[in-house]
């Protein structure tokens, strides 16, 4: 699972779209936005990490714990 921060909860179109992106790409479609202003992708696989958090970085945001 992976856990993306969404600093103050306030999200540009583009990093909005960036998340779609990564839910298509990486995960099955979707990921779950949570009461703690993060959004989580559940099926993920851990030999895409280096490049989703590389793609989070391009977009200023990042994986949490």
């Amino acid at each position: 699972m992976l856990r993306v921060a969404i600093p103050y909860g306030i999200l540009s179109a583009q990093q909005l779209r960036a998340l779609a992106e990564l839910a298509e790409r990486w995960d099955r479609g979707f990921g779950h936005f949570t009461t703690r202003q993060n959004v989580q992708f559940h099926w993920v696989k851990i030999k895409d990490s280096a490049d989703i958090l590389a793609f989070l970085a391009s977009i200023s945001m990042w994986g949490v714990g």
